[in-house]
């Protein structure tokens, strides 16, 4: 009932649907400030008369014992209780003011304005952050303009004054748990931390690796009542989140499922999960009208494609004192691979394959050629590679 009434604010990330952690880091990317501020006690902060007046206030005009009674359920001891599941939604509409506010200020400061429950977040790449928001202080801290922590009280709240950080760009910049200096990312603890895991389970054994995670055998039984969590769904939920912060495609989430598959199959995300979303992806870069970005990003998504199916192909790389171009290579099965690769808008025809046979003839006997044309070769290309047998083209069309 609440969520048909409600409208949130395009600032707001928390407890929105289709929003979260992500879309609220996205916001601050690639800035060259980013001010973190957290908001002290912010569901009891929230108390019943403030629920009540809420619900009689505009623009909801409730009767006053139709909003009593709402309150009433959805207050503890006279306050808003955190984990009570009509909270969330509750809090988002009595900081609706504060939003609109908090809005307009930054952006009288030439800034972005997003909020994620009490995590408030404001970036800028100006020059100088503007005092008014805050004023930098030793360790990275901050101290909250006086305009800014006006409307903040006024709106009935509190700053935590040990949760104010400023930082540039030169330093990690974090936003709800997510470094955004370059884009949405865990942090590198935590991709180290994933990786230690899987390589203790490897090692020791799933036992030991868990009851290490865990801190140790009398941490794993702490809570006699509660089924034990075994060490491949801790796992598979870290991979869950690296995936949906970096993408289902990314080279580490694959890379990490794979292992995952390797160790506990039955818990690792199925293949075509991550073809599905190859799928969608190739689409999205087919729709671009930019051909240099288009062809820029194929080559990401070939490497991305090829490691699904556990092959790891190099970057692109130059050769040799002809400092020949080559677009990506593979080791498979003892034979080595030489990738090149045509997006064109006719169909590729034996010219466009002489380079590629020119490399693989000055290569290795154990060298062969993988000539991936986006749309297919016209009807000659394979009669004329029958031509010459001696070294192998493997024709490969995506469309």
């Amino acid at each position: 009932m609440l969520q048909s009434v409600y409208s949130p604010r395009a600032a707001v990330h928390g407890f929105v649907t289709a929003r979260g952690i992500l879309s609220n880091a996205r916001r601050h990317r690639r800035q060259r400030y980013v001010l973190n501020i957290d908001l002290l006690d912010f569901f009891p902060s929230i108390h019943f008369g403030r629920v009540r007046g809420l619900f009689i206030a505009q623009p909801y005009n409730l009767p006053p014992p139709v909003a009593t009674v709402i309150a009433t359920i959805c207050c503890f001891h006279g306050l808003l209780p955190q984990g009570a599941p009509t909270s969330p939604i509750i809090s988002n509409m009595i900081c609706a003011t504060m939003d609109s506010q908090l809005l307009r200020f930054a952006q009288s400061c030439r800034c972005i304005y997003t909020r994620y429950a009490d995590d408030i977040t404001f970036s800028t790449s100006m020059p100088t952050f503007p005092a008014a928001l805050a004023r930098p202080v030793p360790s990275e801290r901050a101290t909250v303009g006086p305009d800014l922590l006006d409307i903040i009280q006024r709106n009935g709240f509190r700053v935590n004054p040990g949760k104010v950080r400023l930082r540039t760009r030169s330093r990690r910049q974090e936003v709800t748990g997510l470094t955004v200096n370059q884009f949405p990312n865990v942090s590198r603890r935590y991709a180290r931390q994933l990786r230690a895991i899987l390589h203790a389970w490897r090692k020791f054994g799933h036992d030991a690796a868990l009851a290490h995670h865990l801190g140790g055998p009398s941490n794993s039984c702490r809570n006699p009542g509660k089924q034990a969590p075994t060490l491949a769904r801790i796992v598979r939920g870290k991979i869950d989140f690296l995936g949906m912060v970096r993408g289902r495609t990314d080279p580490l989430y694959m890379s990490l499922v794979d292992q995952l598959r390797a160790l506990a199959p039955e818990a690792a995300p199925a293949p075509s999960e991550a073809y599905a979303h190859l799928r969608r992806e190739f689409a999205d870069i087919a729709d671009l009208e930019d051909h240099h970005r288009r062809g820029y990003l194929l080559q990401d998504f070939l490497r991305r494609l090829f490691l699904a199916g556990q092959i790891d192909m190099a970057k692109p790389f130059t050769r040799n004192e002809r400092a020949e171009q080559i677009d990506g290579a593979f080791v498979l099965g003892g034979w080595h691979y030489i990738v090149e690769c045509r997006w064109r808008e006719r169909l590729a025809d034996i010219r466009e394959l002489d380079g590629l046979q020119g490399q693989v003839a000055r290569s290795g006997r154990q060298t062969m050629g993988l000539f991936i044309s986006i749309g297919g070769w016209s009807e000659n290309v394979p009669l004329l590679l029958k031509q010459n047998p001696d070294k192998v083209i493997i024709l490969l069309s995506i469309t």
